[in-house]
């Protein structure tokens, strides 16, 4: 599978977990280690899943 069906297929899920309000779904699509950027936040980055 080439990258960019994978990405299409990444993106098609987000949104199907998005449609379904799956909110458990949607934190299982990011990394254990990932920092969340959010420009309008005070916060300085979220860096733990729930």
């Amino acid at each position: 599978m080439s990258m960019r069906q994978r990405e299409k297929e990444t993106i098609d899920r987000f949104f199907s977990l998005l449609d379904n309000r799956d909110v458990y779904g949607l934190i299982d699509l990011f990394d254990d280690n990932c920092i969340v950027k959010e420009p309008f936040s005070k916060m300085n980055g979220l860096k733990k899943k729930i």
